[in-house]
């Protein structure tokens, strides 16, 4: 993405990944987990590590800004693979260390599988075999071509990682330290969808080598792949000045400009910098190219961004997970062990960032972990506008009222005037068939 030197950089919260990025636009917002993720690199053990956080959280962002500076094998598990299948995924694998074992002069041939196991292809090196498998196809016919691989290696799909861990092997006694591995997008599986079970194998056998797994915060509790033992690091939500330096930075020289707008655009955040981010571009766009006031142009902002992210319908809201972080501020992580309602729907709640985790435990309440309720949900609620709305803004709050729903993008029960109702929605969902399939004592 071009950047502006001097102007306004504005996005959808993407991971900053280039030189010119991290110069414009980083902010350090965690430095001790910085701190410990370069050390993790630079000690040559085989130890592996989960960093977890919720989506938005940055922590890609912290991931990159680290790894930039070490020599490390780079698998994107979310977007890379030619197919969601056990295959697939091992074949992208197999391609990502053959191209490191080239760069760093190891020799391929012998390590159990060969070039002529896969005629389909037609690679005349290893190198080019490589640079295939590890590419999306630019035409149906490569396409083809890489689906007779994946089918091969759905045969032998513990060959091939036996294949992988000789490369790794090898690498390490070339190179005197172990490889490092960078398991990017692992966050965007759900545990308990068929595209995570598809990748569990792979997963287990990454977990016996120094792999940096990039996980949601969901995975730090619930998944069952990884060793017990296995060390976890959580990013939370960013504090409120760190938030305010990344705001600022998008918006260069034009930051005075928006400065009464930047103390709600936090708010709002909840500390998820993706969201605030979201926010500034919405507010930006109402306020520069739709003529909006502040109040409308905020009001506004947060229905775009809660529509995209926070459209829930009431039979999906874990009523009882909610009553219980709105009065106690935080989640117990028993919410996520076993396999009934409540697990889902503590898992849906910190998967789709309907609450925000803020921090780890204190040491005096190891199981309690600090969380919000997404502060567009309250916003919703409870945003009651008492500026003149302009016509746009009316016809988003006439349109919320015809389909009984928020004008923030909440589906919550709206009064006469078309105002959110806050009491008439908690007692829905404290009442809804969720709240109804478990004690409370559950919870609370």
């Amino acid at each position: 993405m071009k950047r502006r030197e001097y102007g306004i950089n504005l996005d959808d919260g993407v991971a900053l990944s280039t030189e010119d990025e991290f110069r414009l636009l980083y902010v350090s917002c965690n430095p001790e987990l910085t701190t410990t993720l370069h050390g993790w690199f630079a000690d040559d053990t085989h130890e592996s590590i989960l960093l977890g956080g919720q989506i938005g959280s940055g922590k890609t962002t912290l991931l990159k800004e680290v790894s930039r500076s070490y020599d490390s094998i780079t698998v994107s598990f979310d977007t890379d693979p030619l197919e969601p299948t056990e295959s697939g995924y091992s074949m992208l694998l197999f391609g990502k260390i053959i191209q490191a074992c080239l760069t760093a002069e190891v020799d391929v041939d012998g390590c159990g599988v060969a070039l002529s196991d896969f005629p389909s292809v037609s690679a005349e090196s290893w190198s080019v075999f490589a640079e295939k498998i590890s590419t999306r196809p630019s035409s149906l016919q490569d396409a083809e071509c890489l689906q007779d691989v994946c089918a091969v290696m759905a045969k032998h799909n513990g060959l091939i990682l036996k294949a992988c861990g000789e490369l790794l092997d090898r690498l390490c006694e070339v190179t005197s330290r172990q490889p490092v591995i960078i398991a990017e997008g692992i966050d965007k599986f759900r545990p308990d969808t068929a595209d995570y079970f598809s990748l569990k194998n792979i997963l287990v056998f990454l977990a016996q080598r120094k792999t940096l797994f990039e996980v949601n915060a969901v995975h730090l509790f619930t998944d069952h792949v990884f060793p017990v033992s296995i060390r976890k690091l959580f990013v939370g939500s960013v504090d409120d000045d760190l938030l305010s330096q990344v705001l600022r930075k998008r918006l260069g020289s034009y930051a005075p400009v928006y400065q009464d707008a930047i103390p709600l655009i936090i708010r709002y955040s909840g500390g998820n910098a993706r969201q605030a981010l979201r926010l500034l571009s919405a507010y930006y766009l109402q306020r520069t190219q739709r003529n909006n006031d502040q109040a409308s142009a905020m009001a506004l902002a947060c229905h775009q961004v809660g529509s995209d992210t926070l459209s829930i319908p009431y039979s999906n809201f874990p009523a009882d997970i909610f009553t219980v972080v709105k009065r106690d501020g935080y989640m117990e992580g028993s919410l996520f062990k076993g396999r009934d309602s409540v697990v889902e729907g503590a898992n849906d709640a910190v998967y789709h960032n309907w609450l925000l985790v803020q921090s780890t435990p204190r040491c005096d309440s190891p199981t309690q972990w600090p969380a919000i309720i997404n502060p567009l949900i309250d916003a919703t609620i409870t945003n009651k506008s008492t500026a003149s709305r302009t016509p746009e803004e009316e016809a988003v709050r006439e349109w919320a009222l015809a389909h009984n729903t928020s004008y923030v993008g909440l589906s919550a029960s709206t009064n006469e005037h078309g105002e959110p109702a806050w009491d008439e929605f908690w007692t829905e969902i404290v009442s809804s068939p969720r709240r109804r399939s478990v004690e409370y004592s559950r919870v609370a």
